[in-house]
């Protein structure tokens, strides 16, 4: 059993058992970064995420419809939160579900903003596997509030795949832990 993030791989030879809860897209950039718009960040030093990850994936999604893609400096095999003490790091492509603890931890100091997505409905319409969203404004943050507005970005979905051959009663019991645990709040990236 996994869970993996809608588009980012080939389910064929697995059981979709449920959808769980929205990954989100958050464009994170420093706050000292100038530029409010996607196309601004060519030319930056970005986190994508881990190689082969659906966070990697919609981020150049994100990126090749805006047409930058090959115009940012990746930063590989780094985690986004290496943000915080690597001043050279000028942003990062982070999809994940919004209680995650890290992506809170690095909102929270205030010190980095989230760009918005306006053509989300575009590349919702070209992507099975992504939707609008909208972030509330302060959704992050006590003493910050980020985003400072409601925000325009897209998202996709985490779902509970599996193997074909599991047992019923294992299906059940997974089932049973999603939606009657609150499975998102404890277990969110």
């Amino acid at each position: 059993i996994a869970i993996v993030q809608a588009g980012s791989l080939d389910l064929d030879g697995l059981d979709l058992f449920c959808s769980l809860y929205p990954e989100v897209i958050h464009l994170v950039v420093r706050n000292e970064l100038p530029g409010r718009r996607v196309e601004e960040l060519a030319g930056k030093k970005m986190v994508l995420g881990p190689l082969q990850s659906g966070m990697r994936k919609s981020g150049m999604e994100i990126l090749k419809h805006h047409q930058i893609l090959d115009l940012i400096v990746e930063e590989k095999d780094r985690y986004f939160d290496e943000i915080l003490e690597d001043e050279e790091i000028d942003g990062a492509i982070v999809t994940t579900g919004i209680f995650n603890p890290d992506l809170q931890r690095v909102l929270g100091t205030g010190h980095f903003r989230i760009l918005p997505i306006p053509a989300a409905g575009a590349i919702q319409a070209r992507s099975a596997h992504l939707q609008e969203y909208l972030l509330p404004m302060g959704i992050y943050g006590i003493h910050h509030s980020v985003p400072s507005e409601n925000l325009s970005t897209l998202a996709t979905t985490a779902l509970l795949v599996g193997q074909r051959d599991l047992p019923p009663i294992l299906i059940r019991s997974l089932l049973e832990a999603v939606f009657e645990g609150g499975l998102h709040y404890r277990f969110p990236t």
